[in-house]
């Protein structure tokens, strides 16, 4: 009688323990859609990286401004920057990992996939794991070729 006892509480067990998971599952599959909806929703480019500079996202405003389809970028060392302008990039990731600053409003240029530049506006902010280290950045960029060339 113990060891069915002892089973069943074991088969209850388990079972509560599968359903607690496949709820987790379930809620962070949602969750998921529901930041990457957002993400795709913005018009800007929305662009991640990790601490090494490898692309992590790239979202559809990024593919509409820059060119490069999010397949072609994800897994590349930031593809819209130039190799001239390399130091720029190294300049923000700097402010990120080493300063702990955010930056807001740098205005740079960077190259779309058929070669031309463009004048961005790039804020970023610092991805962080549950114990607070830096673990990547995520970049907006706004396109301001257009209010750029109405100043000059």
């Amino acid at each position: 009688m113990l060891a069915l006892k002892g089973a069943l509480e074991i088969g209850i067990s388990g079972a509560l323990i599968y359903a607690l998971v496949a709820r987790s599952q379930r809620e962070l599959r949602e969750a998921n859609a529901l930041l990457e909806g957002v993400l795709n929703a913005s018009p800007l480019a929305i662009v991640a990286a990790n601490r090494e500079g490898t692309t992590t996202v790239w979202s559809d405003g990024a593919e509409e401004m820059y060119g490069w389809l999010e397949e072609d970028a994800l897994g590349e060392s930031a593809p819209n920057v130039p190799d001239e302008d390399w130091w720029d990039f190294e300049y923000l990731r700097e402010q990120m990992f080493e300063e702990g600053e955010s930056v807001i409003g740098y205005e740079t240029t960077r190259q779309t996939k058929d070669g031309s530049r463009i004048d961005v506006s790039i804020t970023t902010g610092a991805m962080r794991n549950e114990t607070g280290d830096f673990i990547g950045i995520i970049a907006v960029q706004e396109d301001i070729t257009e209010k750029k060339a109405l100043e000059r």
